[in-house]
């Protein structure tokens, strides 16, 4: 499993941002970039995951990721997802070393 990405390496994504949403703060488009960076590799992820907790965490991120990544926020509240984000990847990372494969993938 991918750890998620670092802020630093999402210029894809702030382009997406820009260009669905306009002009917006620095820091709300650092954490929409980060929230939709952690939506697509959760995604990915998920369809390779081999144990059924690891796999429903990260399903869990990108419906989080989804939901709030275009919709209305305050930053305070899009980089609380953010965390909430990579705290599940954390948890997905710990439950793939634990469980055992059910052979879905």
């Amino acid at each position: 499993m991918t750890d998620p990405v670092k802020p630093e390496t999402l210029v894809r994504e702030r382009e997406e941002i820009f260009t669905l949403l306009g002009h917006l703060p620095d820091r709300e488009v650092a954490a929409r970039a980060r929230l939709l960076a952690s939506r697509n590799l959760a995604s990915f992820a998920a369809h390779r995951a081999k144990g059924p907790a690891s796999r429903e965490l990260l399903w869990m991120i990108a419906e989080v990721a989804t939901e709030t990544v275009y919709g209305p926020g305050a930053i305070e509240r899009l980089e609380g997802f953010v965390t909430y984000c990579e705290a599940l990847f954390a948890a997905a990372r710990i439950a793939k070393t634990l469980e055992a494969p059910d052979g879905l993938v």
